[in-house]
């Protein structure tokens, strides 16, 4: 799968998360068995079109899981467990977070990702996202400077992505922030401008990235 890519998307730089490159974004996790609630996440309907997420979802944090991803890699902070899933093939957006976000491919996916310390006077060049092939079953912990969003799918079918953050992440603000890349609790987001929503932050530069599969 990971050469397909490669060969129709000559202008992306396509590597797996089992690549070195990936070190500095962050970790294949191997601590614990996901296949309980990637089971669970693959029970749920897909969108019949676009993606969707859920912040948190009863079923996915009642997973065998919960309690090794809280305590050992959370250091016993309260976690939610949610889902990314449905269709996409864009980059448009990337966003982050205070603190790691561990996302789990309930499928294969692809992930694009760049690092906040390459945001320059407010802006971040597509130039530096480098695409990342995730397999199925495979856990990874992206690091609070590692500059993510919604996943791509690579093939017709869509992805499943289950997405564990710490409590709250991404929940409505209740206050209106002077930074207009906060758009939700603990989550700051910067948008390309083809694809920014009314009132968003544009803060991506170059090319708005789309997968061939």
């Amino acid at each position: 799968m990971i050469n397909k890519l490669k060969k129709i998307n000559p202008e992306i730089k396509v590597y797996s998360v089992n690549d070195p490159e990936f070190n500095e974004y962050g970790e294949v996790m191997t601590g614990f068995d996901a296949k309980d609630v990637i089971t669970k996440a693959l029970e749920i309907k897909k969108p019949e079109s676009g993606s969707s997420y859920t912040a948190s979802i009863a079923e996915l944090e009642a997973a065998d899981c919960f309690e090794t991803l809280k305590n050992e890699y959370f250091g016993g902070m309260d976690i939610q467990i949610g889902l990314c899933w449905g269709y996409n093939v864009m980059l448009d957006a990337l966003e982050y977070h205070k603190c790691t976000e561990i996302n789990i491919a309930a499928t294969d996916m692809l992930v694009f990702l760049g690092r906040l310390s390459d945001i320059k006077d407010g802006i971040f060049s597509s130039d530096d996202v480098k695409a990342f092939f995730v397999p199925v079953g495979t856990a990874i912990e992206l690091y609070n400077d590692t500059l993510h969003y919604c996943p791509c799918q690579t093939n017709e079918d869509g992805f499943y992505s289950v997405v564990v953050l710490m409590k709250n992440t991404n929940g409505p603000l209740g206050f209106t922030p002077a930074d207009k890349r906060i758009i939700g609790h603990n989550k700051w987001v910067i948008w390309h401008k083809d694809a920014t929503p009314e009132n968003g932050y544009i803060g991506i530069s170059g090319t708005n990235l789309k997968l061939n599969f």
